[in-house]
């Protein structure tokens, strides 16, 4: 079961207070590209993780709130594999 937690949101990029580690900054670099907030708290793509097959993996996922938007298939670890899901 893939368990999702909000880890990046690039709405509230200001926001945050402290500093993110190594890990963080790699993938927020990776996935610079997709992370967007096109209209606030309507349409958003975020950074979240989530376990899978004892692996943390990171993933960009889109939040709008009138979309039908499926979950990515894919993910990052911190150590840069590429994980299907």
């Amino acid at each position: 079961m893939l368990s999702i937690t909000l880890l990046f949101s690039a709405c509230k990029e200001k926001d945050i207070a402290l500093a993110p580690s190594d890990c963080l900054a790699n993938l927020k670099k990776l996935y610079n590209k997709e992370l967007k907030c096109t209209e606030k708290n309507k349409i958003e793509v975020n950074l979240y993780n989530g376990i899978y097959d004892g692996a943390l993996v990171h993933f960009p996922m889109i939040i709008c709130s009138s979309c039908d938007y499926m979950p990515p298939k894919e993910g990052h670890t911190c150590d840069n594999k590429k994980n299907s899901v």
